[in-house]
């Protein structure tokens, strides 16, 4: 009987070396894990500013687009304007020389 509880003894002390070198590949797995986690949150913060700053620029150079669109659409009003003036003055004038 006291070579069962041997066996058994022995048996537990395999299993309970066998957790523990399980155990600690977990541990080891779980450093390894918040070691990545921490580089990879350090790559995100490393490239928020540049990002930031890209998108900054961005927005500023789709302002200044937008404006000289608009500023483009005026001046196109304004010689639409002085095209219509001259056509008309050409009109008269064609017309006071056709009367005479």
């Amino acid at each position: 009987m006291s070579e069962g509880f041997a066996k058994i003894h022995e048996d537990m002390d395999k299993l309970r070396h066998d957790f523990k070198e399980d155990l600690d590949t977990v541990k080891d797995t779980i450093k390894e894990v918040e070691k990545s986690l921490s580089s990879t949150q350090e790559d995100v913060e490393d490239l928020k500013e540049p990002v930031k700053n890209v998108s900054v620029a961005n927005a500023y150079s789709i302002e200044e687009v937008n404006k000289r669109i608009s500023d483009l659409e005026k001046q196109l009003k304004v010689e639409a304007e002085k095209n219509i003036k001259t056509r008309a003055v050409y009109e008269t004038r064609k017309s006071t020389i056709q009367q005479h």
